[in-house]
């Protein structure tokens, strides 16, 4: 090996630069750095045996990182700005870093932000500390005006899960040892922020727009896993739905723990039909939802409760046999359950708590989902028919007509030789006119 002037000797800079293009081949680790514009200011040393180390403050435009040979552009950024950085033997630190226009995971020269996985307005973040294999960390965080695109295809892989495994990011590391630590005293999302999820493993495909989305997340610490993080959302889901979540999670524990309570209004199911087919085994082509929920997950084990109000529900027998599970647990045929759940005016109302333990290798949600949506239909409708006909001998019966289920009342009874109805028969009559005046859409046959 030969030894060089850099390796021997040292320079100082002391004072301002600038330059209108810098490009590195990074061919050895496969990426490609272009920088347009650039003025800095400060200090430096580089050279000899010592680290490099720097005290500046830099402005740079149009700087671009690729992927060689995979026609991906990692990181775009129209505008980045450092203030007060450093750089010495233990990491770099700048007081505050501010990035405009940033596109990460997209094609090369395409300007347009749906092409990219994430796209951002304005990133702003202080005391940004990062120090190799050791920790990363900022005191505040806010991106503004950020698009996110999360995709999933035919087989269920999320589009990032693809492009990290083309880079060689879904491989063990070769070296492995302990991760960084990462701590972010509080991270903000807002401005016009949007976030696009596309299902495509569903028939048919999953679509649901959020924006503009106020999200914040208190103190996040990597080594402190058993520390509640705070959660509030607040978004409209497409052109009517409204989202708003608050609670706390706990993101770096071997199992899931969660916390929240939210609400959500006007949300319309028909973008959920490809899920309701897959999990319910029916074809949802109309309905609105309203619910007040809490979600509380506690080392893996799932305790939810959601107080539903369905309107204008419109649902067909699908191909799937999770249909024949959410009859078996209804013991009704749907359209039996649904015209008497539903009021004068197309309204169901339920309350569906599910349970079980999501960290379970027998955990399955089509199971879970039906069987508390099953539980719920049947529960409201005893206790409807319970209050309906409060005494017992008056209680419709569940009958098996012609191999299919459904409700039949039970007879009216005259006195022999008789032709006028008793006390008894004609309030009988009149709990049955109240209850199908209610439910309009109860259809009766002889």
């Amino acid at each position: 090996a030969t030894r060089g002037w850099y390796d021997t000797e040292s320079i100082a800079l002391d004072g301002s630069m600038g330059g209108k293009a810098l490009v590195l081949d990074l061919e050895s680790l496969g990426y490609k750095v272009s920088q347009g514009e650039t003025h800095w200011q400060g200090t430096a040393k580089l050279g000899g045996a010592a680290a490099p180390t720097m005290a500046a403050s830099a402005r740079s435009l149009a700087t671009t990182v690729d992927a060689i040979g995979q026609n991906l552009r990692l990181l775009g950024v129209e505008r980045l700005s450092l203030d007060e950085a450093t750089l010495d033997a233990s990491g770099f630190a700048a007081k505050h870093v501010e990035a405009d226009t940033l596109r990460a995971f997209g094609p090369p020269g395409v300007t347009d932000p749906s092409a990219y996985v994430a796209a951002v307005g304005t990133l702003a973040t202080d005391k940004l500390v990062f120090e190799a294999g050791k920790r990363i960390s900022a005191r505040h965080m806010k991106l503004d005006d950020a698009e996110i695109e999360l995709e999933r295809d035919e087989k269920g892989a999320l589009r990032l899960t693809g492009i990290l495994a083309a880079l060689g990011g879904g491989q063990e590391a070769s070296e492995p040892g302990k991760a960084a630590r990462i701590v972010v005293g509080d991270l903000v999302l807002g401005g016009k922020s949007r976030i696009q999820f596309v299902d495509r493993s569903v028939d048919p495909p999953a679509k649901i727009a959020l924006g503009p989305v106020k999200l914040h997340l208190g103190e996040l610490d990597t080594e402190e896993p058993n520390r509640a993080v705070p959660i509030e959302l607040e978004t409209d889901i497409g052109r009517y739905a409204k989202l708003d979540l608050k609670g706390s999670a706990k993101p770096f524990t071997d199992k899931v723990n969660v916390d929240v309570q939210g609400k959500l209004t006007g949300f319309e199911l028909t973008s959920l039909s490809g899920y309701l087919s897959r999990y319910l085994g029916y074809d949802l082509s109309r309905g609105r939802l309203d619910t007040e929920m809490h979600v509380k997950i506690v080392d893996g084990a799932l305790d939810s409760t959601s107080q539903l109000t369905i309107t204008n529900l419109t649902v067909a027998e699908g191909k799937s046999a999770a249909s024949r599970a959410l009859q078996k647990n209804l013991e009704i045929s749907l359209d039996s359950a649904l015209s008497l759940l539903r009021d004068s005016d197309d309204v169901i109302r339920l309350n569906v708590p599910v349970t079980g333990d999501i960290a379970s290798p027998d955990f399955d949600l089509s199971d879970a989902i039906n069987t508390a949506i099953g539980n719920a239909m049947k529960r409201t409708v005893t206790t409807l028919l319970t209050v309906a006909f409060p005494v017992g001998g008056l209680i419709v019966a569940i009958v098996d007509s012609s191999g299919d289920k459904a409700l039949k009342f039970k007879p009216i009874e005259f006195q022999g030789g008789e032709v006028d109805l008793s006390a008894t028969a004609r309030d009988y009559l009149d709990t049955i006119a109240k209850l199908l005046a209610a439910r309009p859409a109860r259809e009766t046959r002889p």
